[in-house]
């Protein structure tokens, strides 16, 4: 069973926040270290991490807000050795790229993206190799080039039966097939 412990720091409370039992505008944040099991059997691990906790100086109520469980999904990335959600954000907009840009170049599923961005889901490790490979501006650069033919003509329709089928014409395919014959010397 292995120990991490993640030192991130807590983000402030808003000072508008309200207390879900009292209704006061009175919140503040303490921070406090707490332990977690994540995994079942001989691949547990206790993961600590210092978590803002909330807590209404009226009433005394304490509670955990999402910014707690950001915290907790990234020990666990961390522990894995994966992108969190805020990395892979970071190499998607460090190009600049919407959602469905970047998905669109790399082949990546939007949905897929999105759960991966908001931290609903998790990746694989191959999907993690994939995406550290795209901080790379060679590698993107690639896909990119790879994509434009496909952003131009559009996404391949669906044909009788579910088969993908090429929506070239049928001039650009015999002039490809023709490229290819044998010519006799002259």
């Amino acid at each position: 069973m292995a120990t991490t412990r993640s030192t991130r720091a807590p983000q402030p409370v808003e000072p508008q926040q309200r207390c879900a039992q009292c209704g006061a505008r009175a919140v503040d944040t303490v921070e406090q270290r707490q332990t977690f099991r994540y995994g079942t059997g001989e691949s547990a691990a206790d993961l600590t991490v210092d978590l803002p906790v909330r807590r209404c100086a009226t009433c005394g109520f304490e509670f955990l807000d999402g910014e707690s469980e950001r915290i907790k999904l990234e020990a666990i990335c961390e522990h894995l050795g994966v992108l969190s959600p805020a990395g892979i954000r970071r190499i998607r907009e460090r190009y600049g790229m919407t959602q469905a840009e970047f998905a669109q170049v790399t082949g990546l599923g939007t949905a897929s993206l999105v759960r991966w961005e908001n931290g609903s889901m998790n990746h694989t490790r191959a999907y993690d190799r994939y995406i550290r490979l795209l901080e790379s501006p060679d590698v993107m650069r690639r896909l990119r080039r790879l994509a434009e033919p496909a952003v131009r003509r559009g996404p391949l329709p669906i044909a009788a039966g579910g088969r993908w089928r090429a929506r070239e014409d049928n001039d650009a395919l015999r002039r490809q097939q023709s490229s290819f014959a044998l010519r006799p010397a002259a």
